[in-house]
């Protein structure tokens, strides 16, 4: 007897059975309207505005998807029907081994029907993150209803799971009895994603058809022997396997469509051991079929840092819509004109840009848009507004040493010099020795500077140390090290800004505010104390755009 003949004479021992075990049979209404719910109404799919191919996030529902590159096997496990017993005796092998499941639900049999789950029984397989899919309104066999008839069936059952379980369910389909033929399939695709039947087989990437999803029915003379065979096949040939079961415990009603509880549970312990994924039908069939590429989503987090003349944008890559992106544009506001875009190229292209040819002092505001092969996405959102600006004037000359130490008091053993390593520019400021006989003593630095009477003046320098010395750190510091300080005029130290002897040769940035000496002078001390050692361990460091800049 074939499979679909096997599932048809099921369905009258369903309906007929008088088991010890069960006290009422199933309701004999079926194909009725309901009693004690609303009767709940759905349109076809071609009729809504937005097709559920797009809320499945882009794949036709009614035509078969592409293949891709075969996955390295799957393993899904399915329930048909609802039954009691996959409450009871099921869940709790599907909780010891982590298995996930896919519920195919007669929705019609909810809360209504004896032997079948309550909603708050489903609930259970939900809040475990199973799937919740169709199975009809009342178990039909779909190729015998009228065409009013199917359209129900399918319609009643998918609002009624969405109602009850939410947008998540009811997204798939399995025909009952594994009955199918070209008129219900066009029918379910005006509602489902997929169709799974009872046709018998694995599914492969190459020429994967979703609404002629098979499987392997698993049955009371199922062995794990019989399941691990098919896991390993599914594993050889990179497919999917999909294991159908029904009723779970000892012998119910005499039919072969069960398993008994203990078999189960060496079943889900080959799948679990399987090393396979185990997946819902959703996710296998996500797996699958690859979405279409689609234009990027809107770039997000725009922010912009005023510059000279300039502004540096900023923003978070967006999801690229399966397909690299290859472009940015970013599109200066000022007031409400759009000024020319500029375009951010590379691969990939960097989520950042400097606008430049911008006028200081005028507001402007940046948005940005994100180009793959497919096309361009929606703008962002504005950033916030910003105004380049001049860079304040430094009361240093000379501080980047571009005129050498013009404009500064050397002193010490051995006096600082001006040298090539510089951070910016060509020149810097070199105290201390790199090499040769170390004396013993300073190399210092220093220049005397009015701090402005008004507004917030912060003093600004960078230093790049070397040392072949011992390592220290503020009072540990023995012999050499490096340092700079804010003294009075007449030499005394008001603050020390760092003393070390490290090794990093890292430029290094340091900061200070001079709000304590606004209006006063003061004098800004660098220096490189040397040991004299013998072999010598020298020290020495480098100064940089040293800069006093007031707001």
């Amino acid at each position: 007897m074939d499979i679909m003949n096997r599932f048809r004479v099921l369905a009258t021992a369903l309906r007929n059975r008088t088991a010890p075990r069960r006290s009422s049979q199933r309701p004999s209404d079926r194909g009725k309207p309901r009693t004690g719910r609303q009767r709940l109404s759905i349109r076809p799919l071609a009729a809504f505005p937005l097709s559920l191919g797009l809320v499945l996030g882009g794949a036709s529902l009614w035509a078969p998807p592409p293949a891709q590159a075969a996955p390295a096997g799957m393993v899904s496990v399915t329930f048909d029907d609802g039954w009691t017993s996959q409450y009871n005796n099921a869940l709790p092998v599907l909780n010891k081994y982590g298995v996930p499941a896919t519920m195919y639900i007669i929705s019609g049999s909810i809360d209504d029907a004896p032997n079948y789950m309550t909603q708050a029984q489903i609930q259970a397989f939900a809040d475990r993150g199973d799937q919740i899919a169709s199975h009809t309104v009342t178990h039909s066999d779909l190729t015998t209803l009228t065409a009013g008839q199917l359209d129900s069936e399918l319609a009643q059952s998918r609002a009624t799971l969405q109602q009850l379980f939410g947008p998540s369910a009811g997204i798939d389909f399995a025909s009952p009895y594994g009955a199918y033929n070209a008129t219900t399939t066009a029918a379910v695709k005006n509602y489902y994603a997929t169709q799974r039947n009872t046709d018998e087989g694995f599914n492969a990437p190459a020429g994967f058809d979703p609404y002629n999803v098979v499987v392997q029915n698993v049955v009371s003379t199922t062995t794990t022997a019989t399941v691990q065979g098919w896991v390993d096949t599914a594993r050889a040939t990179n497919t999917w396997l999909i294991l159908v079961y029904h009723e779970v415990g000892a012998s119910i009603g005499g039919d072969v469509f069960h398993v008994d509880t203990a078999v189960l549970d060496s079943q889900m312990a080959a799948v679990r051991n399987s090393g396979l994924p185990m997946v819902t039908v959703r996710q296998g069939v996500q797996a699958l079929t690859p979405q279409a590429a689609a234009a990027p989503a809107a770039p997000t987090g725009v922010t912009a840092t005023r510059g000279n003349g300039s502004a540096t944008v900023a923003w978070t890559a967006p999801n690229n819509g399966g397909s690299p992106i290859t472009s940015y544009t970013v599109t200066p506001r000022s007031g409400t004109t759009n000024l020319r875009p500029v375009t951010v190229t590379g691969n990939p292209a960097a989520p950042r840009a400097t606008i430049t040819g911008l006028s200081n002092g005028t507001a402007y505001t940046f948005t940005v848009t994100a180009t793959n092969a497919v096309g361009r996405s929606p703008a962002s959102a504005a950033s916030a507004s910003v105004t380049p600006a001049a860079p304040p004037k430094s009361v240093i000359t000379n501080g980047g040493f571009e005129s050498g130490l013009a404009g500064w008091t050397t002193g010490g053993v051995l006096p600082p010099k001006a040298s090539a390593t510089a951070r910016t520019g060509i020149r810097s400021a070199l105290l201390g020795l790199t090499s040769g006989p170390e004396p013993l003593g300073n190399s210092s630095l220093s220049r005397t500077i009015a701090v402005p009477a008004t507004g917030t003046s912060t003093l600004s320098f960078w230093y790049k140390p070397h040392t072949t010395d011992e390592r220290c750190e503020g009072s540990a510091c023995r012999y050499d090290w490096t340092e700079a300080q804010i003294r009075s005029t007449n030499g005394t130290v008001l603050r020390s800004l760092f003393k070390r002897a490290s090794n990093s040769a890292t430029w290094t940035r340091v900061t200070a505010d001079l709000s304590a000496y606004r209006g006063k002078s003061i004098t800004l001390w660098f220096n490189v104390h040397l040991e004299g050692a013998v072999p010598a361990d020298d020290t020495w460091m480098y100064v940089d755009d040293a800069a006093i800049t007031t707001k």
